[in-house]
């Protein structure tokens, strides 16, 4: 990125109100793959299939997909629209604050963080199920029960190694985060090319329908893209609150909105690690 785009991105987050805090030096192709990674193919349509399958069957998937593509298009649309205008990192609620008043900025705010928390959360617990079951699937010693609380005592390990390592990602320069996200688009568009319809779950489907190598293959992909989707829903949940806690509306606001040396909110990022693990919060000093 050149000093001259720089200098524009900090005037007009000046004319917004705020001084540049966070480095501005992903591309055009980076801020498009983070946005790609988060509606992860590999994560959402793996994790969730066995759901739509076995509540709304065919119809849920073949028919109900395309037409709810049509609608959150448009609402795409006029989102991007407002994003081109109101260049924060603070997205829909700092919006919804210009557009609606302070009020509706307020509790679309929350309603947007607690919904961030809680998606990065699923995406990191649908994984722990993909990586059990690949675990499994290589060692004999290792018994998936898949019901009773062995197995979920299994899941809750992996989600939490899986929560940390997305947090170690995120902690580091967002030179890294650009570079994970460039290869999730790859990654995606490549790995999302073995896909069909059947019953039940992904994973039963799988294990019929191809061999154990075969299955361990597309098992791989999915869980390293559901690792990448885990991890730019982080990136985009510490980002807002992040932005949040910079207008002082989060407890604790004046340690969220510090950066590190790096340009990174190292303690919004453990924040949100708190919100989906459960563990204490360290206290980080400014950079």
């Amino acid at each position: 990125m050149t000093t001259q785009t720089t200098s524009d991105d900090e005037h007009r987050l000046a004319q917004l109100g705020y001084k540049q805090e966070l480095n501005r030096s992903w591309s055009g192709f980076s801020n498009f793959a983070i946005s790609f990674s988060i509606i992860s193919i590999l994560a959402g349509c793996f994790t969730t299939f066995g759901q739509a399958w076995n509540n709304g069957g065919p119809v849920a998937i073949s028919i109900g997909w395309p037409l709810i593509f049509a609608f959150i298009l448009i609402i795409g649309f006029c989102m991007s629209e407002l994003a081109s205008a109101y260049t924060t990192s603070g997205g829909i609620y700092w919006w919804a604050a210009k557009l609606g008043g302070a009020k509706a900025g307020f509790y679309t705010g929350w309603l947007n963080l607690v919904g961030l928390l809680a998606v990065t959360a699923s995406i990191g617990c649908g994984a722990s199920f993909f990586l059990n079951a690949l675990i499994g699937s290589y060692s004999g010693n290792y018994t998936i029960s898949f019901q009773g609380g062995e197995y979920l005592r299994q899941r809750f390990f992996w989600f939490l190694v899986i929560e940390d390592v997305i947090t170690i990602a995120n902690i580091f320069s967002g030179h890294l985060l650009a570079l994970l996200n460039n290869i999730s688009v790859l990654w995606h568009v490549f790995g999302s090319a073995i896909g069909g319809y059947g019953g039940g779950s992904v994973i039963a489907i799988l294990a019929i329908e191809l061999s154990t190598s075969l299955v361990r293959v597309v098992m791989i992909i999915s869980v390293v893209g559901q690792l990448f989707c885990a991890t730019a829903c982080l990136t985009s949940c510490w980002r807002m609150m992040f932005a949040f806690s910079r207008d002082g509306v989060v407890p604790g606001h004046k340690m969220l909105a510090r950066v590190n040396k790096n340009r990174v909110p190292v303690n919004s990022v453990l924040r949100n690690r708190l919100g989906c693990g459960n563990r204490p919060l360290p206290r980080v000093k400014n950079g």
